[in-house]
């Protein structure tokens, strides 16, 4: 997921909720994935955009963020989220599109989701 062109930067979710989840973050949303079999992945809209400089996107996506920054990006947009969902169906509450693993389309229909709001 972080080879995904336009994103920013991945993080494995540690806050309550979700565990075992591995999150790529956006400018419009941020996409939650999960490979162990049966699963799902969620993509959730951010409320606002995340501003960033075009010119990130043509640093690889492993150096186009620090540590630092990342952490602050996570506070402002991801932990409001994971404090109101705690669970997949609070989660889609919220609005997030749930992107079931079947076995042929689900990776399609995921680079869709995600596409659609690049």
């Amino acid at each position: 997921m972080e080879n995904q062109p336009k994103s920013l930067f991945s993080f494995v979710n540690e806050i309550e909720g979700f565990n075992g989840y591995r999150g790529t973050v956006f400018p419009k949303a941020i996409a939650l994935e999960n490979e162990r079999k049966g699963n799902a992945a969620f993509v959730v809209d951010l409320s606002e955009p995340i501003e960033v400089d075009e010119k990130v996107f043509e640093k690889p996506p492993s150096s186009r963020f620090t540590k630092a920054e990342s952490e602050v990006i996570l506070n402002k947009y991801w932990k409001p989220i994971a404090e109101k969902a705690k669970t997949k169906k609070e989660l889609m509450a919220l609005g997030a599109e749930r992107i079931i693993h079947s076995q042929n389309t689900w990776k399609e229909k995921l680079q869709a989701a995600i596409d659609k709001r690049a």
